[in-house]
C-alpha cells in the first residue's frame, strides 16, 4: 500500500504534455457503453477527468454517485467526466447499472492515456484509479480520493476561468493561442482589458494576426455563443429566450467554419457545435 500513496504523490505535481502528444485510447463508439459520444478531439480544452474501476463492482456503489454529483455540477463547464470501465462484466449489464442508478456522464470500456496510466503498473494492487487532466494536458492528480479528484477539478476550471496572475495568463494563452484559436482570442481580449502593457508585449504580434483572421473572430463569436447557451441557468428568466429553434439558427450559421483549411479551426468549430447541438437535443422546443 505504501507504493500506492507513493505513486499518488509523484504523479499529483503537475506533468507537461504537448497537445499532440495526448494519445486517447478506447474513444471508438465500439467501446462506449453510456452516455454521450467522445472523441479524442472533443476533448481537446477541457479539464478531463477519468475514472478507471470495476463499474459492476458492488464495492463501488458509493463512489458512482458522488461521481455523478461531480458530472451534474461541472457538465456546463469546459469539463468531462469519462468512466473506463475496467472489469469482466459485461457491457450490456454496465448499460442498465448506469440507468438504474441515474448515471448520465459517459462510460467506454478501457479508456485513456496509455502514457498516463503506465505508473499504475507499478502496484498490481491499484485497480481503481483516477486521473485529472487540465485545460493543457498537464496531469494535475492522480490517486484513488474521488474526493480529492473533485477538489482538483473545480480549482482547475477556477484557475482556467479567472487566472489569478500575469503567469497563470501566460500559461492558458501559450496553449490556446496554439491550438483553440477562437477561445484564445477572446482570453486576448480580456487579457488586454485586464493587463494592457503586458499583453500588447508579448502577445501584440498574435493579436494582430488573430484580427486579421476573419474565420477567428467568427469562430470566437461560436465558441462564445456555445458558453452562453451551455452555461445557462434553466431557472433563470434569459435562460428562457434559448429556444431550440434559436439554438439550430446558430449551428446553421456556423456550420461553413467546418470547412475551413486550418485544421484547429475546425475541430474547435466542431466542438462548439457539438455542444449547441447537444443542448438543442434537450429542449423540447
Amino acid at each position: 500500500m505504501r507504493t500506492i500513496t507513493l505513486l499518488g504523490i509523484l504523479l499529483s505535481f503537475p506533468v507537461a504534455l504537448a497537445a499532440g502528444e495526448i494519445e486517447w485510447h478506447g474513444t471508438s463508439d465500439d467501446n462506449r457503453i453510456g452516455g454521450r459520444m467522445i472523441s479524442s478531439g472533443y476533448l481537446r480544452g477541457k479539464v478531463v477527468m477519468v475514472d478507471c474501476r470495476d463499474y459492476g463492482s458492488k464495492a463501488n456503489k458509493d463512489v458512482l454517485p458522488r461521481l455523478q454529483s461531480i458530472w451534474s455540477a461541472y457538465k456546463s463547464k469546459p469539463f468531462i467526466l469519462v468512466g473506463s470501465h475496467r472489469g469482466q462484466t459485461a457491457d450490456g449489464k454496465i448499460g442498465k447499472l448506469m440507468e438504474k442508478m441515474g448515471l448520465t456522464f459517459p462510460v467506454y470500456r478501457d479508456f485513456g492515456v496509455a502514457s498516463v496510466e503506465k505508473g499504475r503498473k507499478v502496484d498490481e494492487e491499484l485497480n481503481s484509479f483516477i486521473y485529472v487532466l487540465d485545460e493543457t494536458g498537464k496531469v494535475a492528480y492522480f490517486g484513488t480520493d474521488d474526493r480529492a479528484a473533485m477538489g482538483v477539478v473545480g480549482s482547475s476550471l477556477m484557475n482556467m476561468a479567472a487566472p489569478r496572475s500575469v503567469k497563470e495568463w501566460k500559461h492558458f494563452l501559450d496553449w490556446e493561442t496554439k491550438n483553440i484559436p477562437g477561445r484564445a482570442y477572446l482570453r486576448l481580449k480580456d487579457f488586454e482589458a485586464q493587463h494592457p502593457a503586458e499583453a500588447k508585449e508579448a502577445y501584440g504580434e498574435v493579436m494582430e494576426k488573430l484580427e486579421n483572421r476573419p474565420e477567428i473572430k467568427k469562430l470566437s463569436k461560436l465558441v462564445a455563443a456555445a458558453k452562453l447557451v451551455k452555461d445557462r441557468d434553466p431557472n433563470s428568466a434569459a435562460s428562457q429566450k434559448v429556444t431550440k429553434d434559436k439554438i439550430e439558427i446558430l449551428i446553421e450559421k456556423y456550420e461553413p467554419l467546418k470547412q475551413c483549411r486550418d485544421p484547429n479551426v475546425v475541430q474547435e468549430a466542431k466542438n462548439a457545435l457539438a455542444e449547441l447541438k447537444w443542448a438543442s437535443a434537450t429542449l423540447s422546443k
